[in-house]
């Protein structure tokens, strides 16, 4: 039978089906199925779920999901409380391993990003003129008067070097100030992805080399994991009194 199965997958509801009729009438046999090829009560689905949620891997999420899919519904209707537990854990994941944006591709500021705001009704023109190529008959001449204008432009800044060296250094240290900042508020977020409970996550932020005045940052990455939640997380509330008593 297993091999059949594993030959004809198409079948497999149909073989359900089957089973669950002999074993109506002769237990004894859906006891032996349940031996030989796992015919079960839907606790043991429950169990399963829970053992492979327990200690997520990737492996072991993918097959969970894969599971949910085939047997949700019936589950669904059986014990929905126990689902949703279920559901609750793939969400604690956090999807793990799988962030927006990598922490080492996180260049730009929040106020320094465009976002292009496109739908999918839109109707959007490719610019295929764009692949054609034109030849240009006063090529030489133009590629003349754009270097006339990329020397005067070097030389109009380097006039401007010497007036402008207290500016640039200025600019020099915030922005070195700024990425530090980053650096900081990266650092902070993986702390807090990284650990599963309170007392860890306290205990790490605290041991961070926190600068006076940097405080601040430890509140925002705070609040704006909090913000990511689809629902209430008291672990972020319980984290922000503890240490505003502990740095207070």
């Amino acid at each position: 039978m297993p091999q059949v199965a594993d030959g004809l997958p198409t079948f497999t509801g149909v073989f359900a089906a089957l089973i669950a009729a002999v074993n109506s009438r002769i237990p004894e046999i859906g006891a032996l199925l349940l031996k030989r090829i796992r015919v079960a009560h839907h606790t043991l689905a429950l169990e399963l779920l829970h053992r492979l949620l327990e200690n997520p891997s990737d492996d072991g999420v993918q097959l969970a999901v894969a599971f949910l899919t085939d047997c949700g519904v019936v589950l669904q209707d059986l014990s929905p409380r126990a689902l949703a537990a279920a559901f609750d854990r793939l969400r604690d994941a956090k999807f793990g391993g799988h962030p927006a944006i990598r922490p080492e591709l996180d260049l730009l500021q929040d106020d320094q990003q465009i976002t292009n705001d496109v739908s999918l009704e839109d109707h959007v023109d490719p610019e295929l003129g764009r692949n054609v190529f034109k030849f240009d008959p006063d090529f030489a001449i133009h590629e003349s008067q754009e270097e006339e204008e990329e020397e005067t432009s070097t030389g109009s800044e380097s006039e401007s070097d010497e007036s402008g060296e207290e500016v640039e250094e200025d600019l020099k240290i915030k922005d070195r100030t700024e990425t530090d900042a980053v650096e900081l508020r990266r650092t902070i977020y993986l702390t807090i992805m990284n650990s599963a409970r309170l007392e860890e996550l306290g205990h790490k932020l605290l041991s961070l080399n926190i600068e006076p005045g940097q405080e601040i940052e430890i509140c925002r990455m705070l609040v704006e994991a909090s913000a990511q939640e689809k629902s209430y997380n008291r672990m972020y509330g319980l984290l922000g009194q503890q240490l505003s008593i502990k740095l207070r």
